[in-house]
């Protein structure tokens, strides 16, 4: 629905829904002028790159999740299939600025060796993007970015002036139903943030079962942005329990047969993400991670409910709820984060979150699932 896909059976999402899934389909339907079949798969192509286009950082990074991320500048394609097929809801300005964004994003950092050919990796050499599949052709799929050739000289896509792209205009936080998914950007510093609650293969992990993922950082080895229960970072059966306006919110399998109720609300660069740990034996060790560092980006996690300093809790005789303040800026003098949001438990599953404007936001998770509504 809504333009996404799955990528095989079970909840596959990722941004290569819109770089293989709807490009050939697409593109065969346009070779063939078949107009029945461009409504169809076209009408599908512009609805998602309505989404899409919320992917790519400022600085054009592509998202860091998913799959096959050694084709890098792939991820342009479904841009330019759209403005070829005049199924786009982009202007030809925004769908050069994001093209050419991604291009320049991976040329300025490397992608290119000394012979002048593609490494595998992502910037520059990089095993920890590649799966079991990858081999030294693999980065030249990145070939699906040269598809905007196939526009003449004179179409506006080249002739326009490039315009922002979403990241650029403004603050954002878009719910994205089908995979269930948070979108958070940030216009100061061009940072978007993707919260997953509805994406998982565990073929591909860590690319897929964190809770989260960003345009400036990677998943670490010490599994950032993960709910670690009883030593155990397992993330799996992912349920989505929806998504809406500043927020989304899922339920999966953890160590130990414990269960874990997850939602995180969003503003700004702020989150305040909230766990409800279930099933697990009482006195479970539980430690909640934040964002992995990256250069030039600030990544903070303050306890707030149930956590230590060190981010870390016990689960009692029963469900027992954790929560965190988390942020990812790569502001150079961000307001202190303890300053922004507070957060104040209610009883058992329940709690206020309020915003440093004054806006509040109540939230229970229970068995039956979570509730978000506007506070006074």
């Amino acid at each position: 629905g809504d333009g996404w896909y799955t990528d095989g059976d079970g909840r596959k999402y990722d941004y290569y829904n819109g770089w293989a899934m709807h490009l050939y389909p697409v593109l065969h339907a346009w070779l063939e002028r078949d107009e029945r079949l461009l409504e169809l798969y076209g009408g599908r192509l512009e609805r998602h790159l309505a989404d899409y286009a919320r992917l790519f950082g400022g600085d054009g990074a592509p998202m860091h999740q998913g799959r096959s991320l050694t084709y890098r500048f792939a991820t342009t394609a479904p841009l330019w299939l759209g403005a070829l097929t005049g199924r786009t809801p982009l202007a030809p300005g925004e769908t050069r600025r994001l093209a050419s964004g991604a291009l320049r994003y991976f040329l300025d950092r490397g992608a290119v060796d000394e012979r002048g050919l593609l490494s595998l990796g992502w910037h520059g050499p990089d095993a920890s993007v590649l799966q079991g599949y990858s081999g030294p052709a693999s980065p030249y799929w990145a070939s699906k970015g040269f598809l905007g050739l196939l526009l003449p000289p004179d179409h506006e896509v080249w002739t326009a002036p490039e315009e922002p792209g979403p990241a650029e205009r403004a603050d954002a936080v878009t719910p994205l139903g089908p995979p269930n998914w948070l979108l958070q950007s940030t216009r100061s510093d061009g940072v978007v943030r993707l919260h997953n609650h509805g994406s998982e293969d565990v073929r591909y992990d860590p690319y897929y079962t964190r809770l989260a993922y960003s345009t400036v950082t990677a998943p670490a080895p010490s599994y950032d942005n993960s709910v670690i229960v009883g030593g155990d970072p397992s993330r799996t059966g992912i349920e989505p329990l929806g998504a809406g306006e500043g927020w989304v919110a899922s339920r999966h399998a953890a160590g130990g047969g414990a269960r874990v109720t997850s939602v995180v609300l969003a503003r700004g660069a702020a989150e305040v993400r909230v766990h409800l740990v279930s099933g697990a034996e009482p006195g479970t060790r539980v430690r909640v991670t934040g964002w992995s560092a990256a250069e030039g980006v600030r990544a903070e996690l303050l306890p707030a409910l149930g956590l230590g300093d060190d981010l870390t809790g016990v689960t009692t005789g029963g469900p027992t709820l954790f929560a965190v303040l988390a942020r990812l800026t790569a502001d150079p003098d961000p307001a202190p984060l303890a300053d922004l949001v507070s957060v104040r438990a209610e009883g058992t599953g329940e709690l206020e979150v309020r915003w440093s404007d004054g806006a509040g936001v109540r939230v229970r998770l229970d068995g039956s699932g979570v509730d978000v509504t506007a506070g006074e």
